[in-house]
């Protein structure tokens, strides 16, 4: 199964960020019951490695925090934009999750990619798009800064492929520290 782990988004903000959706030539955007905020990719797992992952992540006991959003940027390699992505403000406490999800997948043999936590929402993909071009149309939005939100779990999706594009799926959830999860897994 393609994993991840991530922090889901209240509709609130995915409406505002679908509003942003359009003028770029190329991009394939996200559906808004798709936007999250990744904290770790963790790639095809198997049904054991799952278990083992949710077994120790029922076992972290983190505090809940609030997430601001604020920024648009693009992930660029040599003049080529793959992705735009709206930022997220720093949070001590979201980067310590983060740091704590990585040292426990490395824990559990989990292979990560070589980068570091860099916590965005993907709002949209291209297969190769000139970054001067996905610039100025960041430039046209003007400043991302949304509504701060509670982040009270985080969790682990799963990704299906489709010719339309991935949809993701919540698997399991994870409280954080003081919260419980009833009915909803969103939040």
């Amino acid at each position: 199964m393609r994993t991840f782990l991530a922090l889901s988004l209240p509709d609130e903000t995915c409406r505002e960020l679908a509003l942003m959706q359009g003028g770029l030539a190329g991009a394939r955007w996200l559906a808004a019951h798709n936007l999250h905020l990744t904290l770790l990719f963790l790639g095809d797992l198997g049904h054991d490695q799952v278990e083992e992952l949710d077994w120790h992540l029922q076992g972290l006991d983190l505090p809940s925090f609030n997430v601001t959003l604020a920024g648009l940027g693009c992930f660029d390699r040599k003049g080529v934009c793959k992705a735009v992505w709206a930022g997220v403000a720093p949070e001590p406490s979201l980067e310590r999750l983060g740091k704590e999800l990585r040292r426990l997948a490395r824990n559990l043999a989990i292979p990560l990619d070589g980068k570091g936590f860099r916590p965005h929402v993907t709002l949209a993909r291209f297969s190769s798009r000139p970054s001067a071009e996905v610039m100025a149309w960041i430039a046209q939005q003007g400043p991302l800064a949304l509504p701060p939100f509670a982040v009270r779990a985080f969790h682990l999706y799963s990704s299906r492929l489709a010719p339309s594009g991935a949809d993701y799926s919540i698997e399991a959830s994870y409280p954080l520290a003081g919260e419980e999860l009833f009915g909803d897994a969103r939040g």
